[in-house]
C-alpha cells in the first residue's frame, strides 16, 4: 500500500451536481486517500465553477459493516481494493435539500490505494451503478470552504478533519 499523507495535503473528492444527491438519507462511509489530497464529490454552478465537493463513498447496505461498505464502494466505483488505515471519524448530518429533510451518519476513514493506483492523474472518471458519469479530483483542504472556492459537504466536515489532524477531535 502507498504511504498516506496527512489531511493537510490534498485529498481526492468526487465532483457532482448536488441537486442529484443520491445520498440524502441513510449512512455514508466516505474514505480519504491522502496521497497529497482527499477524495470527493463535486457540484457545479451554472458558470461551470465547482460549487462543492463530497468524499468518495456510498451507502451501507442492510447487514453490512461500515468497513465492508467502504471497501465495496471503492471497488465498485474505482475498481480498486483499498486498505482502511485507521479508526473512523463519525459525523451525523441533518440537513435540508430541495425542501426535504435529510439525515445521514457518516463513518469517515483514511484509506490507502494500491501502489501506483492513479499515480500521475489529477482526476479519475468513473460511472455510478445508474450510469451517471462522475469525476473525482484531488483538493487541498485549505482550498475548500473559503471565499471563491468550493464548499466541502457536509458542512462541518473540514473542521472535523482538521481537528483529527491536529489531535483535537
Amino acid at each position: 500500500m502507498q504511504t498516506m499523507i496527512p489531511p493537510s495535503a490534498q485529498t481526492l473528492f468526487r465532483l457532482r451536481d448536488v441537486t442529484h444527491h443520491e445520498r440524502s438519507f441513510g449512512h455514508d462511509e466516505p474514505g480519504f486517500d491522502d496521497r497529497s489530497g482527499h477524495p470527493t464529490d463535486q457540484a457545479f454552478l451554472d458558470a461551470g465553477r465547482i460549487k462543492g465537493v463530497r468524499p468518495l463513498g456510498g451507502e451501507i447496505e442492510f447487514g453490512e459493516s461500515w468497513r465492508a461498505a467502504l471497501v465495496r464502494e471503492f471497488c465498485e466505483e474505482l475498481g480498486i481494493d483499498i486498505a482502511i488505515t485507521g479508526e473512523p471519524l463519525v459525523m451525523e448530518n441533518i440537513f435540508a435539500h430541495e425542501g426535504e429533510t435529510g439525515h445521514e451518519v457518516m463513518f469517515i476513514a483514511e484509506v490507502a490505494f494500491p501502489d501506483g493506483a492513479f499515480s500521475g492523474q489529477d482526476r479519475i472518471d468513473f460511472r455510478e451503478d445508474n450510469g451517471e458519469q462522475i469525476v473525482a479530483r484531488w483538493f487541498d483542504l485549505a482550498d475548500l470552504d473559503v471565499e471563491g472556492g468550493p464548499s466541502l459537504y457536509p458542512t462541518g466536515l473540514k473542521d472535523l478533519l482538521l481537528e483529527a489532524r491536529d489531535g483535537t477531535a
